[in-house]
């Protein structure tokens, strides 16, 4: 069984740090090596059962929350639909901006099928509403790390954003065609409102980037 880095675990959650490169949920071409298929298998010697709340895309590295009922499960999705969740993600992008670098970028992103990517459009009955912050954080030999907070959660959100400010996500191979190693790009704080959760409301990871 594949050996799983557990940020937290009680009786309701089980919250991960997603390796980059891995699958958060199964596709039509690969069914096991998934970040969920680990994490049922690890349950089911407990006799614990497995909900998935969200996902992060396959290249996308960070916290990944699970519940273990339907209950758990449902409330913590509404959380998500309220937008009463803060998200921080931290990246790498190749150029070198400014310590005042600040953008907030607010869109309406559709999923296109024929390109594989989420698209900005002017027609909000086309589109779902995108809102993601940018701020500086610190250079790195790379170029400029930045501190991410979104406040939807759509597909490949914060990688069409950073297109829309043509600004290079090292290791974006679909958005920005970059063809680093791995993608610079990591969820690293997750937090519900005081009184969700039993125990725990508030989960982080260790940065990566962050000089």
């Amino acid at each position: 069984m594949k050996k799983l880095d557990i940020v937290y675990e009680d009786e309701e959650v089980l919250v991960l740090n997603k390796e980059s490169n891995l699958l958060t949920i199964a596709t039509e071409k690969e069914k096991n090596k998934t970040l969920y298929h680990y994490c049922r298998e690890y349950l089911n010697r407990k006799n614990e059962k497995i909900f998935i709340v969200h996902r992060l895309d396959k290249d996308t590295s960070g916290i990944v929350i699970f519940a273990k009922s339907i209950r758990v499960k449902t409330i913590l999705q509404k959380e998500f639909e309220r937008r009463e969740v803060l998200r921080k993600y931290e990246c790498v992008v190749k150029e070198r901006l400014k310590e005042d670098y600040h953008k907030l970028v607010k869109q309406y992103l559709f999923f296109d099928k024929k390109s594989g990517l989420s698209v900005p459009t002017k027609d909000k009955r086309k589109g779902k509403e995108a809102i993601t912050e940018f701020k500086f954080s610190s250079l790195t030999d790379e170029g400029s790390c930045l501190d991410i907070t979104i406040f939807t959660g759509r597909q490949n959100q914060i990688r069409a954003a950073l297109k829309t400010l043509s600004l290079t996500l090292l290791g974006d191979k679909k958005y920005a065609k970059d063809n680093s190693s791995f993608m610079h790009l990591n969820f690293y704080h997750l937090s519900f409102k005081a009184g969700v959760l039993k125990k725990k409301n508030t989960f982080e990871i260790k940065r990566k980037f962050i000089a």
